[in-house]
């Protein structure tokens, strides 16, 4: 015999687009998004409440939620939003994706957590109403140049000859720089210029 309960489990997942946790950071100054993806399976839910606490490092700069989501009771760092009794039963019946755009204000590792919760009937699985982003890496901008120089190789040269040099520059920082780069090569008295060579100096 098989026995079938009532119930509406109601289920949360959270992303960053674009986002590669094993790899990725963010960095401060910078704008990014949560989306939320929230279902249920069973019952049709009734009113549904999705919590979701904006660590400091962040700040709200705008909630896009499709109707009839209503998220005016948000506040600072707090992101409420509140959907109506849903009519139909199903599994993994999607609620519409909410969208948490948020500007980068800090560095550290932020944790965002968002939690869902319905009115009723009962849910079976509390299990998936939190999700986390697993922690991300926020760091603050920082350009460091490194120059670059080969020559002769080996360096044995002979007068009269003609050789080569060549500059480059690397940017070892996380962020690109803006404004003018300039590099000085101070060449030695018993060397000549005799042409030089710069695509895109």
């Amino acid at each position: 015999d098989t026995t079938v309960n009532s119930g509406s489990d109601v289920g949360i997942t959270k992303s960053i687009p674009g986002y590669d946790f094993s790899e990725d950071f963010l960095l401060v100054g910078d704008s990014t998004a949560f989306v939320l993806s929230p279902s249920y399976s069973g019952d049709a839910p009734d009113s549904v409440t999705i919590t979701d606490t904006i660590p400091a490092e962040y700040s709200v700069t705008g909630i896009t939620a499709p109707l009839p989501w209503d998220c005016s009771g948000s506040s600072g760092q707090t992101v409420i939003c509140v959907h109506p009794a849903a009519t139909a039963t199903g599994g993994n019946v999607p609620l519409g994706d909410i969208t948490i755009d948020v500007l980068i204000v800090a560095s550290g590792t932020a944790n965002n957590v968002a939690n869902i919760s319905s009115t009723g009937p009962p849910d079976p699985n509390p299990a998936n109403n939190v999700a986390g982003d697993g922690g991300v890496l926020i760091q603050d901008p920082f350009v460091d140049h490194r120059a670059n120089k080969s020559g002769p190789n080996p360096a044995l040269v002979a007068v009269g000859s003609e050789y080569d040099f060549r500059l480059s520059s690397t940017n070892d920082g996380n962020a690109p720089f803006s404004g003018t780069l300039t590099i000085t090569d101070e060449i030695p008295s018993a060397l000549t210029i005799t042409s030089i060579s710069a695509p895109g100096w």
